[in-house]
């Protein structure tokens, strides 16, 4: 009976194990996908304010408001003729393991560079 007891505290160990593993991994991925779409989100909405104020300042001000509100950072901006180039930085988000082993915290930030034209095609 002992050994059903024991097998039974093993498999539900493992299977508490295997949880947080996949979680965590969850968390990687999501922010990542999540980054991506932000960092789009915040480049048209610069390219929107550009196209209304044709001011470069307003395009980068609307950029980093935008960034603020969704809780990313705006780390480079560039604006030439053709096309409106951002980088957001999303802070780190909390896992149960990865977060406290050093060498990974730096999966847990994700940094992606989206660019759009500021001339719609025709």
């Amino acid at each position: 009976m002992k050994e059903i007891i024991y097998s039974g505290l093993k498999i539900l160990a493992l299977f508490l194990i295997a949880v947080v593993i996949i979680n965590d991994v969850g968390v990687l991925i999501m922010t990542q996908i999540g980054a991506s779409d932000m960092a789009q989100l915040v480049v048209n909405g610069a390219v929107s304010s550009y196209k209304t104020s044709h001011s470069p300042a307003e395009a980068q001000l609307t950029a980093e408001e935008i960034a603020h509100q969704r809780g990313m950072n705006l780390t480079y901006f560039n604006m030439s003729n053709a096309e409106i180039t951002a980088t957001v930085e999303v802070p780190p988000r909390k896992t149960f393991i990865i977060h406290r082993i050093k060498s990974l915290e730096s999966y847990l930030t994700a940094s992606v560079t989206a660019s759009a034209d500021i001339e719609s095609p025709r």
